[in-house]
């Protein structure tokens, strides 16, 4: 019996990061963007009970995930099937957002505080969805550690989990910017964020958003983030972010779809997250890993799969990871 995984997406960047994932998990599962099952699907030779809850007597996947923000804008935009194709994929009753839909103001204690008054909701729709796993195993949380409602909000959530679920394991897979963000207490928020991740978390992949865009620069520099705009007007400009923004997440998802590869096409020997765990992380407060990707093969927008691409050789690759750069 597989075990299962519940997702826990916060903020803006933590639903727009688990948004890209659950795209790239339905591509390799054969799942349409309505749940179903499509025709080139192999029976048998995946996992999909790991991170897909069977609905409807097997007629619909749904994913094990609950979605949580203090500001409607994302969700509004995740649950509109104008503006998603995958808006009907997710369990409506896991999305819960803000009373206020003020959001947190980027700031860490806020979030914090807010948390203390809505998170008994929030885990009210967690324990809902763990009932639904066969065997559940843990929790894995997509959030920035930057703003305040990822590193806040998150942090009051990752506390709860750890004191209601002491046997699970906690993974996050939390983003972070420093060189080119805008905010001022960001120092503050990513310590604050880091030292709740090592008291509460067993594994944290750590995703520097800067390294991601730069990367983005070198291998397509038509989807650069010209923050001065001098020579784009305002429209350009944000959809030339969107582009961005939108490529990192889908090669972040790729890390994070290469992680759970293991669990989803069964491999005896990691299997578990627990396994993959105790090999990256193995000791407790040893819980920050580095993610890799090479080399990285883009993803068409229409058809999210990779494209046919020459992979590099060894030597360009060395001269590549040897670039000071």
């Amino acid at each position: 019996m597989p075990n299962n995984i519940i997702t826990v997406q916060v903020g803006q960047c933590g639903n727009q990061l688990g948004m890209a994932f659950w795209e790239r998990l339905c591509a390799e599962h054969g799942i349409s963007p309505l749940g179903h099952i499509a025709k080139e699907d192999r029976k048998g030779e995946d996992c999909k009970d790991v991170f897909f809850n069977e609905a409807n007597c097997g007629a619909k996947w749904v994913p094990r995930a609950v979605l949580v923000d203090l500001e409607p804008r994302v969700l509004g935009e995740i649950c509109n099937c104008e503006l998603n194709q995958y808006s009907d994929l997710f369990d409506v009753d896991n999305v819960y957002q803000g009373p206020t839909g003020g959001g947190a103001g980027n700031n860490w204690a806020k979030g914090f505080n807010q948390g203390a008054e809505v998170v008994e909701s929030i885990l009210q729709i967690i324990e809902t969805e763990a009932e639904k796993a066969d065997n559940l195993e843990g929790f894995a949380m997509c959030h920035s550690i930057l703003g305040g409602t990822g590193s806040g909000l998150g942090s009051r959530i990752l506390q709860e989990l750890r004191d209601r679920y002491g046997k699970n394991l906690i993974q996050t897979y939390s983003t972070v910017q420093l060189l080119t963000c805008n905010v001022q207490v960001a120092p503050y928020n990513i310590v604050l964020s880091l030292d709740s991740i090592m008291d509460h978390a067993d594994m944290c992949l750590l995703f520097d958003n800067d390294a991601f865009e730069r990367h983005c620069k070198s291998v397509n520099p038509m989807h650069r983030l010209r923050r001065d705009g001098t020579n784009e007007n305002l429209a350009t400009l944000a959809i030339s972010e969107k582009k961005n923004y939108a490529q990192i997440n889908s090669m972040m998802s790729q890390v994070m779809a290469g992680l759970t590869a293991p669990m989803r096409f069964y491999q005896p020997t990691f299997s578990r997250l627990m396994h993959i765990s105790e090999m990256i992380c193995p000791l407790p407060p040893m819980v920050f890993a580095q993610p890799a990707l090479v080399p990285y093969v883009p993803v068409r927008e229409d058809t999210q799969r990779p494209q046919l691409v020459k992979f590099p050789e060894p030597k360009s690759i060395l001269n590549h990871l040897l670039d000071p750069r």
